[in-house]
């Protein structure tokens, strides 16, 4: 019965930190400061989605700055 349980508390944390992480990958990514999270904080698995990150948010910085023109 115990071991139910456990196993249901540790499958709402594990879902509630990939929520968190997806929310924390979202958030640097629209920011603009993807270039920063390969290396340092490991929010990606690799380099290459670290790099993909890094191009979305450029992107978006761009588009931002063109619409405030």
């Amino acid at each position: 019965m115990a071991d139910i349980q456990h196993r249901r508390v540790a499958q709402k944390l594990k879902q509630a930190c990939e929520e968190t992480a997806a929310q924390a990958i979202a958030a640097t990514t629209a920011s603009g400061q993807a270039s920063h999270i390969h290396h340092k904080n490991r929010k990606f698995g690799s380099r290459k989605e670290a790099m993909a990150a890094k191009i979305a948010a450029a992107k978006a910085k761009r588009e931002a700055k063109e619409a405030d023109k």
